[in-house]
This record gives structure tokens, sequence and C-alpha cells, in this order.
């Protein structure tokens, strides 16, 4: 089983240059939901991974779950 433990003895490395030393920052993402002008923003703070070798940012599996979270909170808010 995955955990949140076991991710966090994962170490990553850089599509770009292959190295594995990261500097993680959480920054606000943001994305619409729906289309046009009922179209609704949704945010969340998200950790966003900075290769300290190149450069190159993406983000990872948490960042898709706290942003599933937010969206899943949009939609019980619109429940009520």
């Amino acid at each position: 089983m995955l955990t949140m433990l076991n991710v966090m003895k994962l170490k990553p490395t850089c599509s770009d240059c292959g190295a594995s030393e990261f500097t993680i920052s959480d920054e606000e993402a943001r994305w619409k939901y729906g289309d046009g002008e009922d179209a609704y923003e949704l945010s969340a703070v998200v950790p966003v991974y900075t290769c300290d070798s190149c450069g190159y940012q993406f983000t990872s599996g948490e960042a898709r779950t706290i942003e599933q979270e937010e969206y899943r909170k949009y939609l019980a808010g619109q429940a009520r």
C-alpha cells in the first residue's frame, strides 16, 4: 500500500536533467470548472517541486489529490 510516509521516502528525479535534489514550495494553482460564463474558478495551494540543478518545475500526485478535494468541496456546496 502506498501511504504518505512511503511517498515521502520516494526520491523523484527531474525529467529534464535527471537530478534528484529539489526545493518544494507551496503555490496557488487555479483552474476553471464548467464552460463559458457559468465557469467557476477553483483554487488550491499545492506543493511545487523545483529542480535545484536546472529549475524545471512540476507537481506530484499530491497536488492532484488536493485539487480533487477542492473540486469535491465545490460540488458539496452546490448541492445545498
